[in-house]
This record gives C-alpha cells, structure tokens and sequence, in this order.
C-alpha cells in the first residue's frame, strides 16, 4: 500500500492578542507571486500598488506622501492593474489594495473603468515630474539659488526641450497606445472563416497610427504654443527632466534636495498631492 501524499499548506497569523488569542487562517491561491502575497498579507496598512521598483524615486515620494499606506513598487502599469484586483480578491482579509497609474497614454473611458477596480490615475506621466511642479519649485528654489528669474527660465526650457524631442514623444504615445489597445481587447470570435476575417479586420481597423498620430501632435503643439508649463509636465516622458533643474539652480543633486524639503516641510505634501485623486488622501 502506497503511503498517502501529505498536502502542505501555507497558514498566516492573522491576529494576535496576548497571551494566547491565535487567529490563524489559510493563505488562500491568488495570482499575486507568493512572496510578495506573504508580505502584503502583515501590513496593517491599505496597499497601494505603483509603478517603479523597491527603492525607485517612485516608491521615495510615495512614502512620504502617503504614509497611511504600504507603498508597494510593481515594476509596470498592467502589473499594478493586475496586482491590485489579485489581492482585492483575497477572502476574509482587513485591507485593501489601491492601484495608481499615470494619467497619460489612457484613454478616459479606460481610467473610468479602472476606478472600478481601485485602480486611479495621477496627472503626471513621470513620477519625477511632480517635483518640477511649479508651486513646489517655488518653495525650494530660495533654500538653493538668490535668481528671480530660475523657475522661468526652467519652463522655458522644459517647454524648449518637449518642442525638440515632438517626434520622439509622438512617436512613444502611439507605439504605448497600440500596446494598450492590445492588451485590452481581443478579436471576437467567430464561428467560420468569412467572420473571422470580419472581425480581425473590425479589431485592426480601430488601429488607426496615422490619426492617433495626428492627433497627439496637434496637442503636444498646442502645449508648446501656449507654453503651458503645467500641462507638458502632464504629458512629457523624460526622466532626464531633472537635469535642466539641476543646470540652472547649478547643482548635481536636484533630486535629493527635493526628497530632502519634502520631508521635512509638510506644505510640499499638499502641493503635490493636489495631482492625485482624492481617494488616496
């Protein structure tokens, strides 16, 4: 007689009361990978799911923006998607997962459905450019540099550089566009060759690069035009921002100046939260 396979399985301490109150439940299968489910599962926090990596600029200006939560850095904005509804998912659990994602590259009918899901955007498409916020540029510009002049001269530059690299923004904004449609949607199916030619040709037909194309430009150069400094940092995807700040208030660590001043001075905090969605204050 074959001796009977053991079935190993994976418990949590859910609570604890002194000296001997146990509450010890299953770790239940979640599409989350196990040791970041393991983790999650002893914050007495909400989770908020972001894009970046552990110790990314990202997850450094969430934690000090939003303390109330176990900031949690997932790489990409579909892992964020995902990981957010996996861990919602979750029976008999006391948090809950939030998501955020930037605002641009989605269309609005997208994010709107998101919200559903505890997914909401930030109208930003770079964490980093929250810091080139004006408002908060004000605040620290005087602590680094005596100019007047500093913070015009870095959105003019701003602005300057977003008109040099149109091409290139356009150009990623379609190509993400595509990527997202894709993700998103699917060919329906169908039953005999002639409909499902119909419907592949339905599904391709909605790729339409030249007027996407089109479009974007006619919007990034009405940004340019109207120099709307608030606006291209909505939409400018430049992680190397920074250093046209770093020029001008003629240091090498704008970055960590920032961190710095956010940290220690609470009026930043709402400056900047100001561009995200209530739901998370």
């Amino acid at each position: 007689m074959q001796p009977q396979e053991q079935v190993q399985k994976k418990i949590w301490i859910k609570s604890f009361t002194f000296p001997d109150i146990w509450q010890i439940e299953n770790i239940p299968e979640n599409d989350l990978p196990e040791p970041l489910l393991l983790e999650l599962l002893g914050s007495r926090k909400n989770i908020l799911f972001c894009e970046g990596k552990k110790g990314s600029n990202d997850e450094k200006i969430y934690n000090i923006l939003f303390p109330n939560f176990t900031i949690t850095p997932v790489e990409s904005c579909f892992s964020v998607i995902n990981f957010t509804k996996a861990f919602n998912k979750i029976p008999n659990i006391t948090t809950k997962a939030l998501g955020i994602i930037d605002s641009d590259h989605h269309e609005e009918r997208r994010l709107e459905k998101l919200k559903e899901e505890n997914v909401y955007s930030f109208s930003m498409t770079e964490t980093e450019n929250l810091l080139l916020d004006e408002d908060f540029l004000k605040i620290l510009a005087p602590k680094i540099v005596s100019e007047n002049d500093v913070i015009s001269s870095i959105k003019s530059d701003v602005i300057s550089n977003l008109n040099k690299e149109l091409e290139l923004q356009i150009s990623n904004f379609v190509t993400t566009k595509i990527n997202y449609y894709f993700n998103d949607s699917h060919v329906s199916k169908g039953n005999d060759l002639k409909k499902l030619e119909d419907n592949y040709n339905n599904f391709i037909g909605k790729v339409d690069i030249k007027e996407w194309y089109s479009s974007r430009k006619t919007e990034l150069e009405q940004i340019i035009s109207d120099e709307n400094y608030s606006k291209a940092l909505s939409v400018y995807n430049n992680k190397g921002l920074v250093t046209i700040v770093n020029r001008h208030f003629r240091i090498l660590n704008f970055f960590e100046r920032a961190i710095k001043v956010l940290q220690s001075e609470n009026e930043t905090h709402d400056v900047l939260k100001k561009h995200f969605p209530k739901e998370l204050h």
